[in-house]
């Protein structure tokens, strides 16, 4: 039986919000806005729960914060002195963060108004996008195309696919924002976090991963069982006191459950999964007051720089092949 995906305006003429539901009465809402997640709300016996950082329109993100649940690209974090080598070219990049590109540039993908295609039998929206050659000094044209799908028993799925012109770079990833408690004026602090991970990249004073591993072993990035985010938040770890919390990529490893979140009152547990080599979990650190750490991302990509960290592996999109990848959320409640 097919799906009612319901659409609504969003705020100024462009944007619009929709509205994916499944049988278990599980919500997603999106919008072509940033090809972005606005809402995920669970049914719990006490209430629905809205599980993740949003606002009201695209206006509103675009006062307080784009990148709020918003599709990154081409190149999710940091790129370093905001140039790339491919083929014996250097390629010069929009510069966002000092000397070095940011999440593809300025006003990037979590700005564009996407295409949308609703599918109504697959309960999903696809968001798609064509871009000019050389977006942000990307060599290549670039079509890209995110598909939200929300199945029967309450996952998400998100599914990228890409295809260049030209041998170009390519390494996008998800913005979401999590609170499991719903309270966006409360911590994170008293989550359970578990990641199937031995190895953390260490960050540097620019926040560059500076190409080392660093052993989560006797550290306060060792959640290999279960540990609330507090163990950072009040550790003295200068990695953690560096960036006033997490702001760091975990190499996964091999296993069916690579990253699973209980909410302090254990009645919601999310699950991760994700092709991907690495998870990049940020804790909101720059908000004031009650807004610092009251979120979390779990952001599937490769490490950040891994561009120029060639140990990292690569993200090399060769000309005319196509790119698929698939991220995971699921919900038991």
């Amino acid at each position: 039986m097919d799906k009612i995906i319901k659409v609504k305006p969003f705020g100024s003429q462009r944007a619009k919000l929709l509205i994916l539901k499944n049988s278990r009465g599980m919500t997603v809402s999106l919008s072509n806005f940033g090809a972005r997640l606005v809402g995920i709300t669970l049914p719990l016996e006490d209430g629905e729960r809205q599980v993740i950082k949003s606002y009201s329109s695209d206006e509103a993100y675009k006062e307080h914060d784009s990148y709020v649940g918003a599709s990154i690209g081409p190149v999710a974090g940091r790129i370093r002195d905001g140039f790339v080598e491919l083929s014996g070219k250097n390629y010069y990049l929009d510069q966002n963060d000092g000397q070095n590109t940011l999440h593809g540039g300025r006003n990037s993908y979590e700005v564009i108004y996407w295409d949308y295609f609703i599918n109504t039998v697959d309960n999903s929206v696809s968001f798609s996008h064509n871009f000019e050659e050389n977006y942000k000094g990307f060599p290549g044209k670039l079509w890209v195309m995110i598909t939200y799908h929300l199945d029967e028993d309450d996952t998400l799925r998100i599914t990228y696919e890409a295809k260049s012109t030209e041998d170009t770079y390519f390494n996008p990833t998800n913005h979401v924002y999590f609170n499991l408690t719903g309270h966006f004026n409360h911590s994170v602090e008293h989550h359970l976090v578990k990641i199937a991970s031995d190895y953390v990249a260490e960050l540097g004073e620019d926040h560059l991963p500076t190409g080392e591993l660093l052993p989560v072993l006797y550290s306060p990035f060792d959640f290999r069982d279960y540990q609330e985010f507090a163990s950072g938040f009040h550790s003295r770890h200068p990695q953690v006191k560096m960036v006033g919390g997490y702001d760091h990529a975990w190499l996964l490893a091999d296993y069916d459950v690579p990253v699973q979140v209980k909410s302090p009152d254990e009645k919601i547990c999310l699950t991760m999964t994700t092709d991907q080599p690495a998870v990049v979990i940020y804790t909101y650190n720059h908000g004031k007051n009650k807004e610092k750490h009251s979120a979390f991302s779990l952001e599937a990509q490769a490490v950040p720089n891994t561009v120029k960290e060639k140990q990292f592996g690569h993200i090399l999109l060769e000309a005319n092949r196509l790119y698929s990848s698939q991220t995971t959320y699921h919900f038991d409640f």
